[in-house]
């Protein structure tokens, strides 16, 4: 096969699978997950490189262009799968940075992190409840986008951890002496008003003078 003559298709291939292949290494790189999240993904991929192989190993101008837009049908096939993949396991990494600083308002902090949040919710209704009047591939593109956008709203916090644990340190340390204070608040009522009327206990001490003759 003279590669030239399929130059831009060779590079879409190459750009495609290179995308599928940087989100699977995202997904393989996370400790807490194994990366049998992405074994779709990456069979997507070895089948592309077959089709590949063949275009090139065959004389047949139209062969060569099928098995190429085959290829590139599985390289994209293989972006989507990866990308649902990574969808799930930084949607449980952003979860956790949920729950680990509840106590603040995380976008003070993270300025993007609205949108990540927007894009969190929006996961939930894309993930296995894809709508009859969407299309398949519109599908995928969207799940990709909200990937793309959940990924960048992740490294952002990644980025910005170290002032969110100070904003945390700082929350704790007020609310620790808002509740001191209340403390001393609601220890001064009480002797307030149940402090003994000394006073009256004095004149219940003194005896009783006798009037003289």
């Amino acid at each position: 096969m003279d590669c030239t003559n399929y130059k831009d298709r060779i590079l879409r291939i190459k750009t495609l699978f290179a995308k599928a292949e940087a989100i699977c290494k995202r997904v393989e790189s996370d400790p807490e997950h194994e990366g049998g999240a992405v074994i779709p993904a990456i069979n997507q991929l070895r089948y592309a490189g077959q089709h590949l192989i063949s275009a090139c190993a065959s004389d047949d101008v139209n062969v060569q262009s099928e098995e190429l837009t085959k290829s590139e049908n599985h390289c994209q096939r293989a972006v989507y799968d990866a990308a649902e993949a990574a969808c799930l396991i930084v949607k449980l990494q952003i979860d956790s940075y949920q729950k680990q600083f509840q106590s603040i308002v995380i976008s003070e902090v993270v300025p993007s992190y609205s949108s990540t949040l927007r894009a969190h919710v929006e996961l939930k209704k894309i993930i296995g409840s894809r709508r009859d009047d969407v299309s398949k591939q519109d599908h995928y593109e969207t799940l990709l986008q909200t990937f793309e956008i959940l990924n960048d709203g992740l490294l952002d916090l990644e980025a910005h951890e170290e002032e969110l644990k100070k904003a945390l340190r700082i929350t704790k340390r007020n609310l620790w002496f808002v509740a001191a204070g209340l403390v001393v608040a609601i220890a001064s009522l009480f002797f307030t008003v149940y402090k003994p009327d000394q006073s009256n206990e004095q004149i219940k001490e003194q005896p009783s003078k006798v009037a003289q003759p």
